[in-house]
């Protein structure tokens, strides 16, 4: 066999068939669509890509709310807890305050 030629590749083993880059499919319905095309098939895959994104996007912000909803409510709690702390101190030194000295001090 000369060296600049290829070696014979038995019939059996050729692979015939088989496609080097596969078709593209739609993302909305499955289907296959022309490799110039972006996602969709159609204009009407591509309205329902469209509403699905918008859904997916606007789920996504509601649970971002419901995450910073939950967060304030936290901190509000924790904002009630450290004034009602506060106003327990503030009772306890004007009772303290208000009551006459035991040492026998200056009352005036």
């Amino acid at each position: 066999m000369p060296a600049d030629s290829a070696p014979e590749v038995p019939p059996e083993a050729e692979r015939a068939g088989v496609v080097a880059f596969p078709q593209p499919v739609c993302a909305a319905c499955g289907g296959p669509r022309e490799p110039q095309k972006r996602e969709a098939c159609s204009d009407r895959c591509r309205a329902a890509l469209s509403r699905r994104r918008r859904a997916e996007a606007e789920t996504t912000r509601q649970q971002q709310t419901e995450t910073e909803l939950a967060v304030s409510r936290g901190d509000l709690k924790d904002a009630q807890a450290v004034l009602e702390a506060i106003s327990w101190l503030a009772n306890i030194t004007l009772t303290r305050l208000d009551a006459p000295s035991s040492k026998g001090g200056h009352n005036g």
